[in-house]
């Protein structure tokens, strides 16, 4: 089980492939918590300008994180944002996601 407010519960990572034929820089990888409800909690990790060549990965180094506080379901989701909105704010695009259930 996971217990609400853990330190270094579980650890994640993932890793980002390349499927082109040209090299990709991908401004945000990052690694978050996001509620039963797909709203952020937090940043685990952020990394700016990954390169990846053709055909090539990106591998997430292993995180360890600390649950929420509070009990529930939540995801660690895999996300990269390509570009900003008007405002400047980071687009996202959820690459892959884990579940897991926070228990008291």
């Amino acid at each position: 089980p996971i217990y609400a407010g853990a330190k270094n519960s579980f650890e994640v990572q993932f890793k980002l492939t390349n499927l082109g034929n040209q090299s990709i820089v991908v401004p945000k990888v990052a690694m978050a918590i996001h509620d039963a409800n797909g709203i952020f909690i937090k940043d685990l990790k952020v990394v700016f300008n990954v390169t990846i060549g053709p055909e090539k990965f990106y591998q997430m180094p292993k995180t360890m994180v600390d649950s929420p506080s509070i009990p529930g379901r939540y995801k660690v989701v895999a996300k990269v944002s390509m570009k900003t909105d008007v405002q400047g704010r980071d687009i996202w695009e959820e690459m892959a996601a884990a579940w897991f259930t926070v228990t008291k």
